[in-house]
């Protein structure tokens, strides 16, 4: 690992290995083994933090600390989470280099992936509760934005409207919670293992959509194609809301049948849930408060 920078940089250029060393060792963990070696990092001076990342390399720009102005929020942009920008391009690595999407339809497995990535990377660096911030703003720009076109669009999301955000919002958040909720549905470890079974068999190859969710399926056992249909394929995001029912209270899901990982605050604890059409809420008795997706970070809707 060897960085690159302006001389004034050089301080925040050496904490910058230290912060690719321990992100690169995370996904190793979780993806396997890095498909370039050596890695070298760039930092660079922009009006826009950002970065990019070609094979072997990870770009970062960083804006001067003098500049005045303030930046517009973007779907794709996590400002205050230092580090965010370079587990995202590091990512890319492995999602979109290590594998590459098929087609424009498979965009989402390069961002998607990678932001998810970052957003994983978050909780080990910084917590739970960075973790959750980092969730629920994504699932604030994919709601807004999902009805401009499915992820499967890939890169023509928000072309006619030429609205880049709409792209960002849908192939970047709305794929990473995606994978957010298949995380949920199979367990982490059938997750690692997924990810793990895409990179192996797949290395410098093509990767489609489909192709994904056979991956998590053959390691999960569970049936995604629901999942895929409503949440990949489409636009139209289903609602759930809180239902009374004598002395019980049930979570109803409208727009999708299949298995829905949903999690709920009872009194003062907090469950999480595998939700298929209506469930019981366990212990949400007569006075009991209860509520649903309380961080905000679910892709489907609240309604009532």
């Amino acid at each position: 690992f060897d960085a690159y920078a302006h001389p004034r940089s050089r301080r925040e250029a050496s904490r910058l290995v230290g912060d690719l060393k321990s992100a690169a060792a995370f996904y190793r963990g979780l993806f396997g083994p890095l498909p370039y070696s050596p890695l070298n990092t760039a930092l660079i001076e922009a009006a826009v933090p950002g970065g990019h990342s070609p094979p072997g390399l990870v770009i970062v720009q960083e804006r001067p600390p003098l500049l005045g102005g303030r930046l517009r929020d973007d779907p794709a942009t996590f400002y205050e989470i230092q580090g965010f920008f370079l587990a995202h391009e590091l990512a890319h690595q492995w999602w979109g280099h290590g594998v590459t999407p098929e087609s424009y339809h498979d965009r989402w497995v390069s961002e998607g992936f990678a932001q998810y990535a970052a957003a994983l990377w978050t909780r080990e660096a910084h917590g739970e509760d960075a973790f959750a911030r980092v969730l629920s703003k994504m699932a604030t720009w994919a709601q807004r934005l999902s009805a401009l076109g499915p992820i499967n669009l890939g890169n023509r999301v928000g072309h006619i409207q030429n609205n880049a955000q709409a792209h960002r919002a849908v192939v970047y958040d709305k794929g990473a919670l995606v994978l957010d909720m298949v995380r949920r549905l199979i367990g982490d470890d059938a997750f690692r293992l997924g990810l793990m079974r895409l990179q192996r068999e797949n290395r410098f190859q093509e990767v489609s959509t489909e192709m994904v969710r056979r991956a998590f399926e053959a390691e999960g056992a569970v049936d995604l194609n629901p999942l895929w249909e409503v949440f990949v394929r489409n636009t139209a995001l289903p609602t759930m809301r809180l239902e009374r029912r004598g002395d019980d209270q049930e979570i109803v899901v409208n727009g999708y049948e299949g298995p829905l990982p949903v999690t709920v605050r009872v009194g003062n604890e907090r469950l999480d849930l595998i939700v298929s059409g209506r469930l019981k809420v366990p212990g949400a008795g007569p006075g009991v408060k209860v509520e649903l997706d309380p961080d905000r970070v679910n892709l489907v809707k609240k309604s009532g």
